[in-house]
């Protein structure tokens, strides 16, 4: 192989090099976005399963059962 031919196919390398390390790191981001959605979606979750709901209207309690029933739904499902 003449030398332009090398060169040109260690450059081809080092771009699916670069390509790659890109990609793991956007990945590594979007994990990072989603594992911080999670975290906020359970704090909020939380705090609306200790809802005290003794002083609202029925149709309010009702909601609020209605919401902490989805929500232990959905976690017992990802368990």
């Amino acid at each position: 192989m003449d030398k332009k031919k090398k060169a040109d196919m260690e450059k081809e390398r080092k771009l699916k090099e670069r390509y790659k390390i890109a990609f793991a790191l956007e990945q590594k981001r979007i994990d990072l976005e989603r594992d911080k959605f999670e975290f906020k979606r359970t704090i909020e979750e939380d705090k609306l399963s200790r809802t005290d709901t003794s002083a609202m209207s029925i149709d309010e309690q009702e909601y609020y059962q209605n919401v902490k029933n989805q929500i232990l739904s959905r976690r017992s499902a990802q368990a």
